[in-house]
């Protein structure tokens, strides 16, 4: 069982308690945008080493910020980035390798 959390908790503490559920999986999020608590989000799991993360946002160059600061943080998670506009019901998906 893990610790109880408060407000105090820290973003390591849950990723250290949660480990085991992150490595080796395909993790997807949206809105990490670079500067924000989804980017924030997806740098702090990378840590736990998930086989894939997939990262939805809708500008570009705060998309490839957040990949490449994942990528050269921890070169062993697999990243994909996928633009999307939530907004739109039309929405470009990218297909993954096998």
């Amino acid at each position: 069982m893990p610790a109880p959390y408060d407000t105090d908790t820290t973003a390591n503490e849950l990723v250290n308690d949660y480990n085991h559920l992150i490595k080796d999986k395909v993790v997807l999020t949206t809105g990490v945008s670079s500067g924000s608590l989804g980017g924030f989000f997806v740098r702090s799991i990378a840590k736990a080493k998930p086989a894939w993360l997939i990262l939805g946002a809708r500008n570009a160059e705060k998309l490839q910020q957040t990949a490449s600061d994942i990528v050269t943080a921890y070169p062993d998670v697999k990243v994909r980035k996928l633009k999307v506009d939530l907004g739109s019901l039309r929405v470009c998906v990218m297909q993954l390798p096998r």
